[in-house]
């Protein structure tokens, strides 16, 4: 009978029991030593497989765990965000009414209803101005025209003066009078020669201050 020990013996090394029955036949050993190949080829293969299983497991596990550890955090910002918004928003609001009860709202009106009159005060003021400037430049506007007018018509009549003047200074011996004026001058001396000279000059003189009283009183007449 085998005892245990060559029992144990068989299993840990299957090619000698295998040598022992099948002396003589090289090719039965040969194929069995590429049979135990294989299967230790696929052993250690499996075992790979594993290691790798269980790397990717933990790989995963701990991925997991960084997940759940950003997600606590996120939400713990999230909580400490909103709760310091609830309380910026509750102190702004608080702070708010505390302004609005100090506010008097009988000195805003009376402030307002200052305002409102010293607003209403500079409008008509500048209407004021507005009219003011307004007649001005009517008025202005009007003088302008009458003089224009009272010009026009003087030199109308200073010329029909002109036209008929010589026989009208005829007819006052005005011009007999120049010439004899005038033989004054050349016979005369010194200061009577500045005498004879305004004499000379007078209707002259007469003629122009004619031309300015008649202007200015058309020029009255007109603006009345």
């Amino acid at each position: 009978m085998m005892s245990m020990k060559d029992i144990k013996n068989n299993k840990e090394n299957p090619t000698m029991q295998t040598d022992s029955r099948s002396t003589g036949m090289p090719s039965s050993n040969t194929q069995s030593n590429l049979n135990n190949e294989e299967l230790n080829e696929l052993k250690r293969q499996n075992k790979l497989i594993v290691k790798y299983l269980a790397e990717i497991e933990e790989s995963q596990k701990t991925r997991e765990k960084e997940q759940e550890a950003i997600t606590s955090k996120l939400k713990e910002t999230t909580k400490d965000f909103r709760d310091n918004s609830i309380k910026t928003h509750n102190d702004f609001v608080r702070l708010l009414q505390d302004n609005l009860k100090k506010v008097n709202t009988e000195e805003i009106q009376a402030e307002l209803r200052q305002e409102i009159r010293k607003v209403q005060d500079e409008n008509k003021e500048m209407l004021r101005e507005v009219r003011a400037s307004h007649e001005h430049y009517q008025k202005r506007q009007k003088q302008l025209f009458t003089g224009i007018g009272s010009m026009l018509l003087v030199f109308m009549l200073f010329a029909l003066i002109m036209t008929i003047g010589s026989d009208f200074m005829s007819f006052l011996h005005v011009d007999i009078l120049q010439k004899a004026i005038a033989s004054k001058i050349k016979a005369s001396e010194g200061f009577m020669t500045l005498i004879w000279y305004i004499a000379y000059g007078l209707p002259y003189i007469f003629a122009i201050g004619l031309f300015i009283g008649l202007y200015e009183w058309i020029r009255a007449r007109l603006h009345d």
